[in-house]
């Protein structure tokens, strides 16, 4: 009689002890044992180094980019000179660019549209260089009085490009205080109301954004950028067959190997900065400094806000929703806002309709110079100033409310 449990159990023991097996046996089961061990001992060994390869990697690669951003400058630099036709006799002005959230500066963005903004302010086209350098307001503002006070330039009109029109508009509040410029317009094309003014996955991207920094270290990893480039470029391989998506997707694999290796590419530590700029927006604070800063010494800025019209769509920035807000804060603070949409505009390829940004900019030529000059007659008319007294100017120019302020 077999197979009783008795038996079952001495062969079971017979398996877990080696030495109980005959002499044959023990030995090719010891070496069975041990092979096996020494896989599992090897395999966590390789996991071990593996580990510390990454991680001994990501320290050094985030040292690298610290000491990339420490090492990093803000810069004002000039594009154009001030050479359009109809304004050969204005040497004091310029218009300072400030371009959006990914950049690392504004030099494509004066190129693109500096003709048209010549066309309606005149003057030199500045570009703002963010320069992988903490993203600071202040000395951005320092950056372009050193070049006005080179250059000679006493009236600056600044150009803030989506995330740009933040920068553009604190810069200005901080300018506006300055004895040495003045700000004569603020413009601001496709720049959202904070987070208010994105679309809802913007926002969420600027929640991912504050996510990554919480993580020590992530916001100057490379291998984060590289994949944040990948998700910046999802257009490119998101549609189409699926042999296309295949193809265009290791394109963009390829481009942003490129992208990552150029001397101007913005780095993570960046991005997030403008990320929290964007968050940490208050447009209507800063155009009420602006107006307090600039009552006592001369105009008040003139407000225009590009929007993007049919048959384009701004999937970034709800700009229905931010120039609203934006020219109401204008308002509140005694400052004329225009608000004009240009046909077909791209928000991350304005190049694409710059012929439609020069035809907009030429139409609001007119409304947006003589609003320069009315805030100009009213520094002059007001007295006291405030912000009530230029409502007053702007509905009842000559009415008995002057003369009683002035007995």
């Amino acid at each position: 009689m077999t197979g009783g449990p008795l038996e079952e159990t001495r062969d079971s023991a017979a398996v877990d002890r080696p030495d109980a097996l005959g002499s044959d046996v023990a030995p090719r089961e010891l070496r069975r044992i041990s092979r096996r061990r020494h896989r599992r001992v090897g395999t966590a060994q390789f996991v071990i180094a593996l580990i510390v390869i990454l991680v001994v990697g990501y320290e050094s690669d985030v040292a690298k980019n610290r000491l990339a951003q420490a090492n990093a400058s803000v810069s004002v630099a000039v594009q154009e000179a001030a050479d359009h036709p109809e304004y050969a006799d204005d040497d004091r002005s310029a218009a300072v660019f400030f371009d959006g959230f990914g950049t690392y500066n504004s030099d494509h963005l004066a190129r693109t549209l500096g003709p048209g903004v010549q066309s309606l302010y005149g003057g030199e086209t500045w570009s703002v260089s963010y320069g992988n350098a903490p993203l600071a307001s202040d000395t951005i503002a320092e950056r372009v009085l050193d070049l006005a006070e080179q250059r000679d330039k006493r009236e600056l009109d600044l150009v803030g490009y989506s995330m740009g029109g933040i920068i553009n508009l604190e810069v200005a509040a901080i300018l506006s205080a300055s004895p040495e410029v003045t700000v004569r317009s603020i413009t601001l094309i496709s720049s959202p109301d904070g987070i208010e003014g994105l679309r809802p996955l913007q926002r969420q991207e600027m929640d991912a954004a504050e996510l990554v920094s919480q993580i020590p270290g992530a916001q100057y990893s490379t291998a984060l950028r590289f994949v944040g480039e990948m998700y910046f470029m999802r257009d490119r391989y998101t549609t189409g067959g699926p042999l296309q998506r295949i193809d265009r997707f290791f394109g963009a694999l390829t481009q942003a190997r490129v992208n990552l290796s150029g001397p101007t590419f913005p780095g993570t530590w960046l991005l997030v900065d403008q990320a929290f700029a964007i968050g940490s927006a208050d447009l209507a604070g800063e155009l009420r400094t602006i107006s307090e800063n600039t009552t006592p010494k001369g105009p008040r800025p003139s407000v225009l806000y590009l929007g993007t019209g049919a048959p384009g769509r701004d999937y970034m920035v709800d700009d229905a929703v931010s120039s609203a807000n934006i020219c109401s804060y204008a308002a509140q603070n005694a400052m004329q806002c225009t608000i004009r949409n240009v046909p077909g505009a791209v928000h991350t390829a304005p190049e694409r309709t710059r012929d439609a940004y020069d035809q907009t900019l030429a139409d609001v030529r007119e409304r947006v110079r003589g609003s320069i000059e009315q805030a100009a007659a009213l520094f002059l008319l007001r007295s006291p100033a405030t912000p009530d007294d230029d409502f007053r100017l702007l509905t009842d120019p000559d009415g008995a409310w002057r003369q009683s302020d002035s007995d």
